[in-house]
């Protein structure tokens, strides 16, 4: 099942609790936050190209698969 859109739209919302809590002085969540939100579009994007991964790291989940259509 593709969850590209919930993938995006969960990030979006994700950045949007970061911008908030960094200008609230919130700065650790804020860091946590926007790690989440890389996360979640990454694994949207990487589905969107028919690529499955799990996982939390970024460097990880990008790895040997290219992000660029063919």
């Amino acid at each position: 099942m593709k969850r590209v859109e919930d993938w995006m739209k969960q990030a979006e919302r994700t950045l949007e609790e970061a911008e908030f809590n960094f200008l609230h002085g919130y700065f650790e969540l804020a860091c946590f936050l926007s790690q989440q939100s890389a996360e979640l579009a990454v694994k949207g994007l990487l589905q969107d190209r028919g690529i499955e991964r799990r996982g939390h790291s970024l460097l990880k989940l990008s790895e040997s698969h290219p992000l660029q259509r063919t």
